[in-house]
């Protein structure tokens, strides 16, 4: 009976000795992914975009918990001209949160930059869609209808983000695009009118 016991105290000990150091283990892991985080972040902040993909495992595991992870993938792909790539991970987070408006935007700028404008077109409304405030894309249809000669839709685009620059008092912004109107349509009063308050 006493060998017994003394099996089953010993088994309990091994038992938790084990659950520590399993904890222990994880403990580490997780300060070593958070150091990867980190150096990721800097890579980011300084657009080492094929340092970055090596680390993309590190990117998968943390995408698990922050959809933020398969983006940098995304435009780290983009970035070193795989496309396709940058695309995946982009469609991959729509799959995940179809209100992802940054994913729709990185499409769009991907369609853009592969000269596919009626789809990058397409990718950019979506973005106003699902986040109307968000004039980077608005400039980017403006961006798109001046190539296609199509001007008034291109100043509709335009004056959409002045106004937005305007309420959130950007005035360098609000100057810069008034006179890409004017550059359009000389004549444009209300451009005119942007410039004038914005350099009084």
């Amino acid at each position: 009976m006493k060998s017994f016991k003394s099996n089953f105290v010993t088994i309990i000990v091994l038992l938790l000795l084990s659950f520590q150091n399993v904890k222990n283990v994880a403990a580490q892991i997780n300060m070593q992914h958070e150091s990867q985080m980190v150096q990721i972040e800097k890579l980011y902040a300084s657009q080492q975009w094929s340092e970055i993909i090596k680390l993309e495992p590190v990117l998968l595991k943390h995408a698990e918990k922050d959809l933020n992870a398969l983006l940098i993938l995304s435009e780290s792909y983009a970035q070193t001209g795989n496309i396709t790539k940058g695309n995946s991970y982009a469609e991959m987070i729509i799959a995940k949160d179809p209100s992802n408006y940054f994913a729709f935007m990185m499409l769009g700028n991907n369609s853009y930059v592969s000269k596919e404008y009626d789809q990058a077109e397409k990718y950019y409304l979506k973005v106003l869609e699902i986040r109307p405030t968000y004039a980077r894309a608005n400039l980017n249809l403006a961006s798109i209808y001046e190539m296609q000669k199509k001007k008034e839709k291109a100043i509709s685009q335009y004056f959409q983000a002045i106004e937005l620059f305007s309420a959130n008092n950007f005035n360098n912004e609000v100057i810069l695009y008034s006179k890409a109107v004017l550059n359009l349509d000389p004549n444009n009063t209300k451009a005119k009118s942007y410039l004038a308050i914005t350099t009084e």
